[in-house]
């Protein structure tokens, strides 16, 4: 599994290496490679009694096809607690992910909805008093993904997203994003 994650890290840095335009016969915009960087905030919920906790990540837009198909790929992060026999127990979370998305252009909003998958790895930290030894799993995963973008201006825009995640930790983010977005070469 271990393999999988440098794989996936090594296919994001590979996409984003260079931007290209093709268009079609039918006359759709397809441009490849990074087109957006963005640094997000969230509060997530996870289910399993770990209840609140916050998350951050970054990620790349990538490829979008004419004007309202996009596709991403990114890196979160969370670390949860929840009590249990008088201790703290500790889960966190690293997560590959790539999303595709189909958003609508309303004057300097876009509203979108999209999904796709991601690549966990989860750790529990158990209390040090617990003979009990810490664990790790990596497990691919689903998600959806539905919010909005506003255009601050024509470098930056601001995204809200409502991000699930169905696993056997299911989570549901609200992030807050700030993304820069690149010239065209």
């Amino acid at each position: 599994m271990r393999k999988l994650s440098w794989l996936l890290i090594l296919a994001i840095f590979i996409i984003a290496f260079g931007q290209e335009e093709y268009e079609t016969e039918k006359e759709i915009d397809v441009q490849f490679g990074v087109t957006a960087v963005g640094g997000k905030l969230g509060l997530l919920f996870l289910e399993s009694k770990y209840g609140i906790t916050p998350g951050f990540g970054i990620w790349l837009d990538f490829l979008r096809f004419g004007e309202s198909v996009t596709l991403d790929a990114g890196f979160e992060f969370w670390n949860g607690g929840k009590p249990d026999y008088g201790y703290t127990k500790h889960k966190s979370n690293m997560a590959l992910y790539f999303t595709a998305k189909v958003g609508i252009d309303y004057d300097e909003f876009t509203p979108f909805l999209g999904g796709g998958l991601g690549y966990n790895m989860y750790r529990e930290k158990h209390p040090e008093e617990w003979e009990k030894p810490d664990s790790k799993k990596n497990k691919l995963e689903l998600h959806i993904d539905m919010g909005t973008r506003y255009n601050l201006d024509e470098k930056i825009d601001l995204e809200g997203r409502f991000k699930i995640n169905i696993s056997d930790v299911s989570s549901y983010g609200l992030y807050v994003t700030f993304l820069l977005k690149l010239p065209k070469k």
